[in-house]
């Protein structure tokens, strides 16, 4: 587990790395304990990055065929089910963003393509944070809602055979 890469004089660390023989729910085990903690009021970001056709859609959604659900399924499960087996009286309130990032341009996929700007309150010195501003949330009261906002938001997505560098 773990490692490191340079890439152009910039070292990017790892904390896992997967092979290509490794499961969809094997990647969300090493990641499951961050998706629990979104319950204790931690932020949580799933996001897969690669080139076209690297097998992001595989991790993140899973199989077409639904055999193999992918880590934004068994992260749906994850959080329904803990909120559901509570037996307090905590109240949850989830709320859910697409976006895409693509060459430097965001764009927020549940409300029509509309364009995101990406701030940094950060300095050099200061780690800060990021703002998506213009990217809005949707407020999902259940696992099947939840499920097809997210499918929504897919379907917006720049696909590979419609893009090109340019």
């Amino acid at each position: 587990d773990g490692g490191q890469c340079i890439y152009r004089n910039h070292a990017f660390q790892f904390a896992h790395a997967f092979g290509p023989g490794c499961t969809n729910a094997e990647v969300y085990g090493a990641h499951a304990a961050a998706v629990e903690n979104v319950l204790r009021g931690f932020d949580c970001t799933l996001i897969a990055y690669g080139q076209t056709g690297s097998g992001k859609t595989h991790t993140m959604m899973g199989s077409p065929d639904g055999l193999e659900p992918g880590m934004v399924p068994l992260a749906v499960d994850t959080l329904f089910e803990s909120i559901l087996s509570r037996s307090d009286d905590t109240s949850f309130s989830l709320r859910l963003s697409v976006l895409e990032i693509l060459e430097e341009r965001c764009v927020d996929l549940l409300h029509g393509r509309t364009s995101v700007v990406l701030r940094s309150t950060g300095s050099a010195s200061n780690k800060g944070s990021l703002t998506f501003h213009g990217l809005r949330e949707v407020t999902v009261r259940s696992k099947e809602g939840l499920l097809a906002h997210i499918q929504r938001g897919n379907a917006a997505r720049t696909l590979g055979s419609n893009y090109r560098h340019g």
